[in-house]
């Protein structure tokens, strides 16, 4: 599953994946520069496809995750929106966040596998995600 494969979603669908990424930035209580880096990128370039729609999906993100009362929630939300190959695509978003700063933290690993059992992916595919998400990050 490619990232471009989740852009037929609406703006709903990409403001809770959005939620979701910055969650994961922000899970092991840092949020380098790195990280801010590589989710504005992602954003801007492969999700929003423009750094204005990336920086409004950022703003309303932030405000959808002051508002929901846990990520147990914002996952329920991304299961209903999302078949599970996207789910599964999701879930390599999540480690490429991760992996951002070169290093994922325990606090990092626990959530990506949280949220992709909470999403239905299988721990299989979660370890395959990791793998997918860790060449891509070597390719680039």
């Amino acid at each position: 599953m490619e990232i471009r494969d989740l852009l037929h979603h609406d703006d709903d669908g990409l403001l809770a994946l959005c939620a979701l990424l910055l969650e994961m930035a922000h899970i092991d209580g840092e949020f380098s520069d790195k990280e801010a880096i590589a989710l504005i990128d992602l954003l801007s370039e492969q999700l929003a496809q423009s750094v204005v729609r990336g920086e409004a999906l950022l703003i309303r993100a932030r405000g959808m995750l002051r508002v929901l009362p846990d990520t147990d929630s914002l996952a329920a939300r991304l299961r209903d929106q999302f078949s599970l190959p996207e789910r599964g695509a999701i879930v390599g978003l999540l480690w490429e966040i991760a992996m951002a700063d070169g290093y994922v933290d325990p606090y990092e690993r626990y959530f990506a596998y949280r949220i992709g059992t909470l999403l239905g992916v299988t721990d299989n595919e979660i370890r395959q995600e990791h793998r997918h998400a860790t060449q891509r990050l070597r390719k680039s």
